[in-house]
């Protein structure tokens, strides 16, 4: 999680350096001078590195056991971070996604549940119901680490499959989240039975 959130950190500085023209950008030219996609753009890379720094924090056991009140404020910072801003610009990226129809599904799905269990999180943690405000964390922020997954994707899987572009995207798109679902999973189930 500690690397994820440096790596998001470089790659959204990225984004924000007026001399750098990343690939990504590069192949966006026909939506670029859409308001709507760029506004969404940029409040996307900007709320997703709050999210990913604010809940790394959240797994600290240390920070959660003897700081609750910080625990608690960035608690609230990363649900508002993801449901009003980051959640809802990527649904908007996702709309405009590259990689086809199947691409776009991906993306948007993701935005969808993110916003769901997050929300269900929130529900959850003001009802008092602690386990299931826990286990919907781990779902959300396994969905938050999906921009570190789809770098990750996009890095190996040209060395282990080779398909054309459209199909490498939408096939990333998709690693991108479900396999940080399945293993949240795996972690709720593990620790439901420590």
């Amino acid at each position: 999680m500690f690397l994820g959130t440096v790596a998001m950190l470089y790659i959204s500085y990225v984004y924000y350096n007026p001399h750098v023209n990343t690939a990504y950008l590069k192949t966006k030219y026909a939506v670029m001078h859409n308001r709507m996609w760029y506004l969404a753009l940029y409040t996307h890379i900007l709320s997703s590195v709050v999210c990913v720094s604010c809940g790394f924090v959240q797994f600290i056991t240390s920070v959660r056991q003897s700081y609750p009140k910080v625990h608690r404020i960035l608690g609230i910072i990363y649900w508002i971070a993801v449901l009003l801003f980051a959640a809802p610009s990527g649904f908007i990226l996702g709309v405009f996604a590259n990689g086809g129809a199947g691409a776009k599904l991906s993306f948007i799905s993701t935005s969808i549940c993110w916003f769901i269990f997050t929300y269900l999180a929130i529900r959850a943690i003001y009802a008092k119901q602690i386990t299931t405000h826990q286990q919907h964390m781990i779902r959300s922020y396994a969905l938050t680490l999906s921009a570190v997954s789809l770098r990750f994707f996009a890095l190996i899987l040209p060395f282990i499959i080779h398909l054309s572009a459209k199909q490498s995207y939408t096939l990333i798109a998709w690693l991108s989240w479900i396999p940080n679902l399945f293993i949240a999973e795996i972690i709720i189930r593990v620790d439901k039975k420590l």
